[in-house]
């Protein structure tokens, strides 16, 4: 065991961003250079690129340990009115909750792939042994393709891309839970770290709770937080970047995000400085060399991105011309994330001024603004999450949503749906922005 660090934060400050995905089957393996092959077959040893197609988990499993854990999220919003006022009854509620799960344990079995330190948030694999980044030249990178190769190659496992989930694991259950600092993309963490420590602050005296510090990121002011590992009940943190967890006995605390009823804007939040304050953002938001159709994106001088999972699989929106042509007329650029490389989105949305977004994984791209004033989010009123309404309030950004209806049969799990935006709501939310 060693102590738990953030080395692999690094990485964001390399050009290695733009970079793809492991093959998912032989017709894209066979798709790449020699050299790309050579590289697969350095990262995978003895000659382990068939069991890609495999189900078996066993050729990738380098050790097992047992650990206690617990993981949480609270069930409600914390706004300034709240966290101001310690003896709400909604914040001692929660309070209660998450403090009465901490002093349980759950015993989870890891294992951990071979020679994989990191998951990278566009599904780049890191070899922390040769220092090297393993690509596929042949997709995007985005995190679809992400979870096609973990759906792939591991497919008898349950896929669990973060913590937090809408209903409990089973005891004994087999799962593939993607428990890294990136999970499967920069959202979940970001995300995570939020709530943890709001969490924490009330956690400090618990009995047997254990409570270090580090610092996230080099020598960067007003970075020092509270250890995020949620309760090891250890002489010292574990540095296990990400695994596969089979929960053996499982005392798994969840329950629903609530809102609070809000037309079109919500109420600031409140978030500790120590953590994503504006030194964290600027050190994120590296310097990159754009491409030229990326520069041309960003010629107008107040850019308004909107993001429409036009290219989703899911939660797609129906009426979609009518919605276009409300945000045309606001010189809206229509954005599909996925199409270009993480550089260049890193540039495109560190130049908007406005972004109007259907909630999905592109508005992870909300941690590289730096002259954002407004976000308008658009719900699935079937599915409602804080996360990214998380990141505007850690960032002084306007935060604005509006609640679409569910399409029935388009899908059978709720917030997968697609869904019917109300254009009268569209246009209060985008007046609202202005």
């Amino acid at each position: 065991m060693k102590n738990f660090d953030f080395t692999w934060y690094n990485f964001f400050r390399r050009p290695v961003l733009d970079q793809g995905l492991i093959p998912v089957s032989r017709s894209e393996i066979n798709q790449l250079t020699d050299e790309g092959q050579a590289k697969l077959q350095q990262f995978l040893d003895d000659g382990l690129q068939d069991s890609l197609k495999h189900c078996s988990l066993d050729p990738y499993v380098k050790e097992t340990i047992q650990l206690p854990s617990v993981q949480w999220k609270p069930g409600h919003l914390i706004g300034d009115g709240d966290a101001s006022q310690p003896n709400n009854p909604q914040h001692l509620a929660a309070k209660k909750y998450i403090t009465a799960a901490v002093q349980q344990h759950t015993e989870i079995k890891i294992a951990v792939l071979k020679n994989v330190n990191v998951l990278m948030p566009q599904g780049i694999i890191w070899s922390d042994k040769k220092s090297e980044i393993y690509k596929e030249t042949t997709m995007h990178a985005n995190l679809r393709g992400s979870r096609r190769f973990f759906a792939s190659s591991l497919n008898k496992w349950r896929i669990i891309k973060s913590p937090f989930m809408e209903e409990p694991v089973k005891t004994g259950e087999s799962c593939l839970f993607l428990y890294s600092p990136l999970y499967t993309n920069i959202f979940h963490f970001v995300h995570d770290l939020l709530w943890k420590q709001w969490a924490m602050t009330d956690l400090q005296h618990v009995k047997n709770y254990r409570f270090s510090k580090t610092y996230f990121g080099p020598n960067l002011p007003g970075s020092l937080l509270r250890q995020f590992l949620s309760h090891l009940d250890l002489q010292q943190t574990i540095d296990i970047p990400w695994g596969v967890y089979h929960f053996k006995k499982l005392i798994f605390p969840f329950s629903n995000t609530t809102y609070d009823p809000f037309p079109y804007a919500a109420p600031r939040l409140a978030f500790s400085h120590r953590i994503f304050n504006d030194d964290f953002y600027h050190w994120l938001c590296r310097d990159v060399s754009p491409t030229p159709e990326a520069l041309a994106i960003c010629q107008q001088d107040e850019l308004c991105l909107a993001l429409l999972r036009e290219d989703a699989s899911h939660r797609n929106i129906v009426n979609l011309k009518a919605v276009k042509s409300i945000l045309s007329a606001r010189n809206y650029v229509f954005l599909n994330p996925s199409d270009f490389s993480l550089t260049d989105q890193i540039f495109i949305f560190s130049k908007a001024r406005k972004i109007v977004g259907v909630h999905g994984a592109s508005l992870f791209n909300l941690i590289w603004t730096r002259v954002c004033q407004h976000v308008g989010e658009i719900f699935c009123v079937s599915h409602l999450d804080q996360g990214y309404r998380s990141i505007c309030g850690a960032k002084k950004i306007d935060y604005h949503c509006i609640f679409s209806k569910a399409v029935p049969g388009s899908h059978p799990m709720p917030g997968y749906q697609d869904i019917e935006v109300d254009l009268d709501d569209l246009s209060a939310l985008l007046e609202a922005m202005h």
